[in-house]
């Protein structure tokens, strides 16, 4: 007996920080705080660029996965779906156009595997956001859940779920613009921020934890780009190295010249070059920075190494 037909989307899930909305039952969840099960169909995020969202009936589970913008320059999303399912690997599809300009999914015919069997791959929402961006969204089931509902309900349900979407009330503001930083615990309007100059079509996004901040930096390019530059700045008192140093060099972070770590590694596409380091606040004894940069050539290197040359503590500027 289908359960999906009759579950109402009684209530409003926000996704990616206000950027879009999506109908969801009152049952639902939304990048939870808890964090103790791992994979696609449990309840730990995959990916900082990803907001996460899922509930479970009594016979099935269901998560939306909800990405970063990529940059829409031309308007016209229809044309860009079939490479776009191309690149995906995802197999034929029926797409439909919800809203021809804004709104369009892509319906596997065979539900593909996912998380090494735990999920199939239910459909594939593009969205154009009011901001001038391409939004992506997957809806996955359990194939449990997919066996006892039927692949036509299922199916319903994901069409019913992305005629909800709507864009939220915050956009991508792109570069180049100030960009405040602020810091954990501190969110009084006369304490101070690190000021950031974003860079030509860098936006930001922010992950607060409960002592830290982490801020990411990334530029809005077209989907067949395949690796982005970023930014990545924590604010907060355990920051720690992530990668594993090839070689040392030295550059400057609000005014002191510190030693940066430097690699880099294959991504599929070819090689990500890395650096980071970390510093105090100044003026603060326990709080800290830990910066990382992520690029692929001296091109892509030259707009990041701009905005951390721009990093400064100071008051607020919005």
């Amino acid at each position: 007996m289908s359960t999906l037909d009759n579950l109402p989307l009684d209530t409003t899930c926000a996704l990616l920080a206000d950027r879009l909305t999506v109908g969801w039952p009152t049952s639902g969840w939304a990048d939870p705080a808890i964090q103790h099960h791992g994979g696609l169909m449990g309840f730990q995020r995959l990916h900082p660029r990803e907001h996460r969202a899922g509930f479970d009936t009594p016979t099935t589970k269901i998560r939306l996965l909800a990405t970063e913008p990529l940059r829409l320059d031309d308007g016209q999303l229809g044309a860009h779906i079939p490479p776009m399912i191309a690149r995906g690997g995802i197999g034929e599809c029926d797409i439909i156009a919800l809203r021809p300009d804004a709104l369009h999914v892509a319906l596997p015919r065979n539900p593909p595997d996912a998380a090494g069997g735990a999920a199939r791959l239910l459909a594939h929402i593009y969205v154009a956001h009011d901001d001038g961006t391409l939004l992506e969204l997957q809806v996955y089931i359990d194939p449990a859940g997919l066996q006892t509902e039927g692949l036509p309900t299922a199916r319903r349900f994901a069409l019913k779920l992305a005629t909800s979407i709507a864009s939220g009330p915050r956009q991508y503001l792109a570069g180049p613009r100030p960009a405040d930083l602020e810091l954990p615990g501190h969110a009084e309007a006369t304490e101070p921020v690190v000021q950031l100059e974003l860079a030509h079509r860098f936006v930001t996004t922010l992950d607060a934890g409960t002592d830290f901040h982490v801020y990411r930096a990334f530029e809005l390019l077209p989907y067949d780009v395949a690796r982005d530059p970023r930014l990545m700045v924590y604010l907060g008192r355990h920051p720690k190295m992530q990668g594993t140093p090839q070689r040392e060099l030295n550059a400057p972070l609000f005014g002191q010249d510190l030693k940066w770590r430097a690699w880099a590694e294959p991504n599929g596409n070819g090689m990500t070059r890395a650096r980071e380091t970390i510093a105090l606040l100044p003026g603060f004894e326990t709080l800290s920075c830990h910066v990382r940069l992520d690029y692929a050539d001296d091109a892509q290197l030259a707009p990041l190494d701009a905005m951390v040359a721009s990093l400064a503590m100071g008051p607020r500027r919005a």
